[in-house]
């Protein structure tokens, strides 16, 4: 396994095709980096972890068949294509450091 983050500055998109990653995938401006096919045929895209002290988590399913792996995240190693690391793109980063709220429940 291979950890994601600030530890080996990598930020993960994890597109999964049991989800329909890839027609989610159509929506967004993917930027071409380092990237490795997965398993279950979905893709790895790793991009460079911004050092700008903030921390970019783990988000899972932020949108249909995509999850993020960041701070306390992995990714298992199959191998990486020649690529060069690219920079995160913005929405991705943005979806990183959102926060999922949850219903509170006033019983608690």
């Amino acid at each position: 396994m291979l950890p994601t983050g600030p530890a080996n500055g990598i930020l993960v998109l994890d597109v999964d095709v049991k989800e329909n990653g890839y027609e989610t995938l159509k929506s967004y401006n993917v930027p071409r980096t380092l990237s490795q096919r997965t398993k279950s045929g979905g893709t790895h895209f790793i991009y460079r972890y911004p050092q700008d002290g903030r921390l970019y988590g783990n988000r899972v399913k932020f949108a249909p068949g995509l999850d993020i792996r960041g701070e306390g995240g992995y990714i298992a190693y199959y191998g990486f294509d020649s690529t060069p690391i690219a920079e995160a793109p913005q929405w991705l980063l943005d979806q990183a450091l959102a926060v999922e709220e949850k219903p509170v429940n006033p019983e608690d």
